[in-house]
Parts: C-alpha cells; structure tokens; sequence
C-alpha cells in the first residue's frame, strides 16, 4: 500500500534508487524500497510522468516506451544492496523533479522529491 501525500511535479520525476547497504541496513526494507519504485514507476509512466531512472551512480535512462519501464523493473528485480554509497552526478543533471528514497522509521520507507517527503509505504 502507498500513501502519497504530494502531487507529483508537472514535468515528470525522474526515480534514483540508491543500494547502499549503508542506508538499507534491513532486508525488508530494501524489499519494500523495490517494491515501492516499481510501483511508481508503473503509475507515474501510465500516467505520463516518469521522465526516466537511475540506479546508484550509473547513468539516468530516458524512459519513452513501456520497454524502458520493463529494463527498470528487471533491474529491480535483481538489484542486491551495495557495500558503500556510491552517489552520482544524478542530482546535478536533475534540477527539478528528483525523486529518491529512504528508509522511514522501523520498517517503511518513503519516497522524496526535491527532499520533500511526498509517499511513504
């Protein structure tokens, strides 16, 4: 179940999803962070407001065809936490619309544009 509790911006999010293990201590919540981005990837790109996605510090993907939703979605998948954080250059290249994610509380996590809390699950 997602709460959102902000419109998402006009011009489309753009979805980093970090791995550190240094960030996502428990399992779960790691789970519950893949499970919440594939979902709003899902809904934002029907929606007509995904603008595209980063993992860690790779390069952001365009999405403009529900095929480059499928490629995050796989990554998703198969994503594993990693050892130490490992920022990108993601948050220069994206100004406005930068959507991130963290853990909240004991067991949820929240998903933050421009670092305003807007869901949680």
């Amino acid at each position: 179940m997602v709460r959102e509790f902000a419109a998402e911006r006009e011009e489309g999010l753009l979805l980093w999803v970090q791995t550190s293990a240094e960030r996502w201590q428990r399992a779960e919540q790691f789970e519950l962070l893949c499970s919440l981005a594939a979902t709003l990837a899902e809904d934002l790109f029907r929606a007509g407001r995904m603008r595209g996605f980063a993992l860690d510090a790779e390069p952001a993907i365009l999405t403009r065809r529900p095929a480059d939703v499928e490629i995050f979605l796989n990554r998703l998948a198969e994503i594993e936490t990693t050892p130490g954080p490992r920022l990108a250059a993601v948050t220069q290249a994206a100004k406005q619309g930068l959507m991130t994610f963290a853990p909240d509380v004991a067991r949820g996590v929240a998903a933050y544009v421009d670092g305003i809390k807007t869901a949680t699950a």
